[in-house]
């Protein structure tokens, strides 16, 4: 018979195995009976977080961390004894700068953690600046209205600030409402 293509041992956890092989023996072969001893070593598992930004006040994001180089499908809630944690100096009102995000903590059977860290940068951008360019354009108070109106789409309360009446505030919006308040200060 082969025993090509038939497992017939198959080792999932990373440690010393012993396995004891045996045969009866017959009219052939001699009676046989030999211990072996496996060696299997944890298999690396690179854990990394994600690089971020946050503006200065407000709360630090919650961090991702990314895994590679889990054996079998496994995932972190199987694979993980322990999950990593990150932490990085940076609060809610840190200065601007770049600040490390260091994780670390992971427990496994089965694999060697490796790990990456990251980064977050903390921007000091201005209130009502949008896009973060340091200045204050139409384009920014329609982004800031916007996200205002979202915060109360279920509310359903009509705005002013939608010139032409298409349930959304633009840019074309804000600056019909500005040339309004242009003209009439040009009037005054």
């Amino acid at each position: 018979s082969s025993l090509a293509g038939t497992p017939l041992l198959a080792i999932r956890n990373a440690g010393t195995t012993k396995v004891t092989g045996t045969q009866a023996g017959n009219e052939d072969y001699m009676p046989f009976v030999r211990e072996f001893t496996f060696i299997v070593k944890k298999a690396p598992l690179t854990s990394s977080v994600a690089d971020c930004a946050k503006v200065q006040g407000e709360e630090n994001p919650e961090f991702t961390i990314n895994y590679s180089g889990f054996k079998y499908n496994e995932t972190c809630d199987v694979a993980l004894a322990k999950l990593p944690t990150v932490t990085t100096s940076a609060t809610t009102n840190s200065p601007e700068g770049s600040y490390a995000l260091m994780v670390d903590g992971a427990e496994a059977r089965n694999y060697e953690i490796v790990y990456n860290n990251g980064n977050m940068t903390v921007s000091n951008v201005q209130r009502g600046d949008a896009n973060g360019d340091g200045t204050i354009t139409v384009t920014d108070i329609a982004v800031v209205v916007n996200r205002i109106l979202q915060l109360d789409a279920e509310g359903g309360y009509e705005t002013g600030l939608d010139a032409n009446r298409d349930g959304q505030v633009t840019v074309t919006d804000i600056g019909v409402i500005v040339d309004k308040i242009l003209s009439l200060d040009r009037k005054s």
